[in-house]
């Protein structure tokens, strides 16, 4: 995915002790991604304009998840918070069914 990686610095963001890594895409802009130096997880992902923090990971059927994600951009900040998550999960065939489209002379309601 990335043509080059460098290590650039150590750093600290919160109260986690961080590597600082430079990842340069085939295209685009460089980004920058601060990994924990505890836990080798990615705590925080920047790139041109945009900061994405992530936190409290939990393991969920043994994958490491962030509950917690916070992006900050021209927009503001927007906190995402996960109160659940299932992976493996069956669903019918018709969930991924074509929708049926309503014409505009169709009456019916659902």
């Amino acid at each position: 995915m990335y043509l080059d990686v460098r290590l650039l610095a150590a750093g600290n963001i919160g109260a986690e002790d961080t590597y600082v890594l430079q990842l340069t895409p085939s295209e685009g802009k460089p980004v920058r991604m601060s990994v924990s130096q505890r836990t080798a997880l990615v705590v925080q992902r920047e790139t041109e304009g945009q900061s994405i923090t992530f936190s409290d990971y939990r393991l969920v059927d043994k994958e490491r998840v962030p509950f917690a994600t916070t992006i900050r951009d021209s927009l503001g900040e927007t906190n995402i918070r996960i109160t659940q998550i299932r992976f493996n999960r069956m669903f019918p065939d018709a969930v991924f069914a074509p929708q049926k489209q309503k014409s505009a002379g169709d009456a019916s309601t659902d």
